[in-house]
């Protein structure tokens, strides 16, 4: 017989992973054609293998190291992010024309 708690962490897990699928699907959806959603489908890969490594690191390394990929992950998503906000919006600028003379 299945334990409630059990059933709630395998219909977590699963309302998670499908509502990161689905915003990934409307960050690509989103983006504008072209050099921008490229880096928006290379951005989604890169961050599903990170996000999913570390899951798994945390799943099968022993205690003490699973603790320290805690320490690590918040700092490497927050540059992540950053890096490819920062690769959008250069992108962003570049296909616009300037209005500068």
């Amino acid at each position: 017989m299945l334990d409630t708690g059990l059933i709630g962490a395998i219909v977590g897990s699963g309302v998670g992973v499908a509502g990161g699928a689905f915003g990934t699907w409307m960050s690509i959806r989103h983006s504008p054609p072209g050099p921008q959603r490229k880096l928006m489908v290379k951005a989604s890969i890169a961050c599903w293998i990170f996000v999913l490594s570390f899951v798994a690191l945390v799943l099968f390394l022993p205690a003490p190291w699973k603790w320290w990929l805690w320490a690590l992950y918040g700092p490497a998503l927050l540059f992540f992010i950053l890096s490819i906000n920062r690769s959008f919006r250069n992108l962003s600028t570049a296909a616009t024309p300037s209005t500068v003379e």
